[in-house]
């Protein structure tokens, strides 16, 4: 009987701290693909990891696009695929990717923005690389917010 109680007990605590898990959600998606027959620029975060800018930067060569890197504060190059970004860690334990969005950009206008948000589940705690992968994935039309979110 108290096993029932401190499971009940438990799980009232779940519900109530709101425990959710890892999302990918985006916002004014053209629904373009991008492919590799696109340049990029993309556009440097200085308050950001540079493990982030080398997630970003190995995806690009793992899937063949010609890119350039420009300093915070570049004017976008209306001729390429413009990628801004932002990545931000907190620490429970261990350091963790808690937030991060990017934003495309081509022909002067938003091709969407992608962001990621942790959850507060163990598993908050996963690779910040395959993280960024999966965004870029959807921005670039690869893949939709669904088949990113299972391979969470």
């Amino acid at each position: 009987m108290k096993k029932l109680g401190m499971l009940s007990l438990l799980g009232l605590f779940a519900l109530a701290t709101g425990c959710s898990g890892n999302n990918i959600k985006t916002s004014n998606m053209s629904g373009e693909v991008y492919g590799n027959n696109y340049e990029v620029q993309i556009i440097q975060d200085a308050e950001t990891r540079e493990s982030y800018l080398d997630a970003v930067t190995g995806w690009m060569d793992q899937n063949g696009y010609k890119y350039e890197v420009d300093a915070e504060g570049t004017k976008h190059d209306n001729e390429k695929v413009t990628v801004e970004y932002i990545g931000r860690w907190h620490w429970d334990l261990a350091t963790y990717m808690s937030y991060s969005q990017m934003t495309g950009f081509n022909d002067g206008g938003s091709i969407g923005t992608v962001s990621f948000s942790a959850g507060n589940l163990p598993s908050k705690f996963g690779s910040a690389e395959k993280r960024i992968q999966l965004m870029l994935d959807v921005l670039f039309g690869r893949k939709t917010v669904a088949e990113a979110e299972a391979e969470l």
